[in-house]
């Protein structure tokens, strides 16, 4: 028996499966969603567009409430997954500003 996915239905990666409840949006501005935006009733579907087919890095900085500190601090610290995503996504953002 074959596991392929009928043509037109598309899985979507644990990487996005979202935390429930608020998120934060800690990436750079992008047009009309902006730095530090916190999302209470789910994540507005440009950027979810952006971060699933232009810049997946965007995915990494849609951050549960709770663990924003967190995630700055990282962002800010050179050699981290954050650090380097972010970057990334501030590449990408000075294509779409």
């Amino acid at each position: 028996m074959s596991k392929e996915k009928p043509a037109g239905v598309a899985a979507i990666p644990k990487a996005w499966d979202l935390p429930a409840g608020p998120v934060t949006y800690i990436g750079p501005d992008l047009p009309g969603i902006p730095y530090m935006t916190t999302y209470e009733k789910g994540i507005p579907a440009p950027l979810l567009e952006l971060a699933r087919k232009k810049c997946k890095a965007l995915r990494a900085l849609i951050v549960p409430v709770d663990a924003i500190a967190a995630k700055l601090t990282a962002a800010k610290t050179g050699g981290t997954a954050e650090y380097a995503l972010y970057r990334k996504a501030e590449e990408f953002a000075k294509g779409e500003g």
